[in-house]
């Protein structure tokens, strides 16, 4: 062996001897990811190897990460070297930690997991005069949660030419679930989505719909640890259909002819007890030919007897014949009245007049059934034009 060559072994042999006092605190953790499902129990590991095999100080933390970026880690568990350890009044009761120095390595144990325990976790390490190297590691829990029961509904009105939207969204689950959208037909058969219908997020967009446009739709939430469906039955109408406003004319039209039945019945009960009222004559004309003639009759007996006799008789024939002309007159005038009257009226009403509270209300009702009939039939023609 050369000089050369010893020189070369020598600086080989004090390079592996000073190994072990000039190396660096290393932190790791084998899982970059643990995931579990909610409500169970999940154990995070944390191995450290010390620049020195002899230890005489050590602080290990566990901590989480906070729920705004920029806030300060939050503490879960502490470990002092030879001490109790120290829980976070947060986590009291469901985590649990332990360190073994000899094998160097740390363990945290969470019980219960809940939806807000999926976040990134750092283990850190602190050996006096060993602060070089690597002194945390950090790895991830992802809390698994399946969908819950999603909520389809819709957007927008499902009237012919009408562009829609149906949703899906489920308000828990973890990792966040995946949607997928499925149509059916009236008869239940599978059935392809309209053109340009476009899918995204849970939301499914349906342009100028129609008629063939209805039937059943299946939307689907999924994750890696379940998934759940809802249901949406999707009929599609014609503009006009409008339940709401069709019962509405419906109703005003049959409350209007009742009302107009009612006015009827009342106007042709008033007319036929004006029309009786006439028909007994002029109560001011009998007053009159009873209170003249007795009058006439007394003075004319006390004045002179026999010659007034004869000049009251004169009198009384002619004043009578007056009176008889006048109400002739009269009763002629009150006729060529009452006939410009009826005239004026028509028949319709005679012809109402003699019609009872029972045949009335049967005349409402044809005319409305008839008027309803003329309103189905319509809005039916409209419709076979709207369908493709």
């Amino acid at each position: 062996m050369t000089k050369k060559q010893q020189n070369g072994f020598q600086k080989l042999f004090l390079i592996l001897a000073a190994l072990p006092c000039c190396g660096s605190l290393q932190v790791s953790i084998p899982e970059k990811t643990y995931e579990v499902a909610k409500g169970d129990k999940i154990t995070l590991t944390c191995l450290f190897t010390p620049a020195r095999p002899d230890i005489t100080m050590l602080v290990l933390t566990w901590e989480a990460e906070p729920n705004s970026p920029g806030d300060p880690m939050k503490p879960v568990a502490t470990y002092f070297y030879e001490r109790q350890v120290d829980i976070a009044p947060a986590y009291e009761g469901r985590a649990f930690m332990s360190v073994d120095i000899a094998k160097r390595e740390s363990s945290l144990r969470l019980t219960q997991v809940t939806i807000e325990d999926s976040r990134s976790y750092q283990c850190s390490v602190i050996i006096p005069s060993d602060d070089e190297g690597t002194t945390a590691a950090i790895t991830s829990l992802l809390v698994l949660e399946p969908p819950s029961k999603p909520i389809c509904s819709l957007k927008g009105k499902a009237e012919y030419w009408n562009n829609i939207t149906l949703t899906c969204m489920s308000e828990e689950g973890s990792p966040k679930p995946v949607y997928k959208w499925q149509s059916y037909s009236v008869q239940n058969i599978p059935q392809q989505f309209p053109p340009k219908t476009t899918e995204k997020e849970g939301s499914l967009f349906l342009f100028n719909i129609s008629m063939e446009t209805s039937g059943f739709y299946v939307c689907t939430s999924t994750n890696q640890i379940g998934f759940a469906s809802c249901n949406f039955t999707l009929a599609v109408m014609p503009p006009s259909m409008n339940i709401g406003a069709t019962a509405g004319i419906i109703g005003g039209v049959l409350a209007g002819l009742l009302c107009g039945g009612i006015i009827i019945y009342c106007c042709c009960c008033w007319e036929k007890g004006k029309k009786d009222k006439y028909a007994e004559g002029s109560p001011e004309a009998v007053e009159l030919h009873d209170g003249d003639a007795p009058e006439e009759t007394e003075y004319n007996s006390q004045t002179n007897p026999r010659t007034q006799n004869l000049n009251y008789e004169e009198k009384g024939v002619l004043h009578q014949n007056d009176y008889d002309e006048n109400r002739v007159v009269a009763g002629r005038k009150f006729e060529d009245d009452q006939h410009s009257y009826d005239s004026g009226k028509g028949r319709i009403v005679e012809a109402v007049i003699a019609l009872t509270t029972g045949e009335i209300i049967m005349v409402v009702v044809v005319i409305a059934s008839m008027t309803i009939m003329i309103m189905i039939n319509t809005e039916t023609n409209i419709n076979n034009r709207m369908i493709p």
